[in-house]
């Protein structure tokens, strides 16, 4: 039953031996799959990943690596990169991790690069540990998704709103460092 359950789901003994399932969440899963209205296995795999990083506060680097190898190794490839997009975007990655997921090569792609850079500056604005250089880098990265999150979350300086307004990434980033920039003109008087 359970090897059975394993392949309908497009499981590898991996998943259990990782700890990214249980045999009798395994079980309940091949049910659901037989019985619901989803027939799509790689849902199943990739609410696992999810899973994985929602059950934790943090991941070892051996669980990261597990992740990753889980990913690469799965069958459906556009799912593989949307949870190691997840991985990347995961706001309890700590320094040591991001710099391990940086060098690796599954996230040598574009996508999962922005993707990283985009969950640093996330996890940075949370605590508060960006610094007005780290700012001016995220600036001249040219991200319209990280442009717009430090005009949302931070307080920049006069010279990094008008660099934002007068050559952010896109018209809306453009648009909004403008505004930032009125606004502030606005209070100073």
């Amino acid at each position: 039953m359970l090897d059975e359950s394993l392949k309908k789901l497009g499981y590898t003994t991996k998943r259990i031996d990782y700890g990214f399932i249980d045999p009798e969440l395994l079980k309940e899963e091949a049910v659901q799959f037989e019985t619901g209205d989803d027939h799509s296995p790689e849902h199943f795999r990739y609410r696992r990943f999810l899973s994985k990083l929602k059950s934790r506060p943090s991941l070892s680097g051996e669980d990261i690596d597990h992740y990753i190898e889980l990913a690469e190794e799965d069958p459906d490839r556009a799912m593989a990169v949307s949870a190691l997009g997840e991985l990347a975007r995961w706001l309890y990655l700590d320094q040591s991790a991001c710099e391990m997921l940086s060098a690796h090569s599954a996230f040598q792609n574009v996508w999962l690069r922005r993707t990283l850079m985009r969950g640093k500056v996330a996890r940075e604005l949370r605590s508060s540990s960006l610094t007005p250089e780290g700012a001016d880098f995220y600036i001249a990265a040219g991200d319209p998704e990280v442009q717009r999150a430090l005009l949302d979350r931070w307080e920049l300086s006069r010279d990094q709103l008008e660099r934002l307004r007068d050559h952010g990434s896109n018209r809306a980033v453009q648009k909004y460092g403008e505004r930032q920039t009125s606004v502030r003109r606005k209070v100073r008087k």
